[in-house]
């Protein structure tokens, strides 16, 4: 993981939440030929996890304003958010 960008430039970063400030720790990351998806769960908190599904042309930058929205929270079920990413 240490070698994919997009994982390097998410690991660690503090995001300013609605109603929290949280640190991302980046999980896993796969990649295929139409999307790269990005597990990512609150530092110290591995049930307040999410799954970013973005587009190839995706950077950083639009995976930060998306996870901005996003309230860390302990969950039943993973949460999906897509980046540039069709339905």
């Amino acid at each position: 993981m240490g070698s994919d960008p997009m994982a390097a430039a998410l690991e660690g970063r503090s995001f300013r939440g609605r109603t929290q400030n949280w640190i991302a720790r980046v999980h896993s990351v796969y990649r295929d030929e139409r999307a790269c998806w990005i597990q990512l769960f609150k530092d110290g908190d591995a049930t307040a996890s999410v799954l970013v599904r973005c587009s190839l042309r995706a950077t950083p930058d639009h995976i930060t304003a998306v996870l901005t929205g996003w309230a860390p929270m302990p969950a039943a079920s993973l949460i999906v958010l897509r980046v540039m990413a069709a339905a």
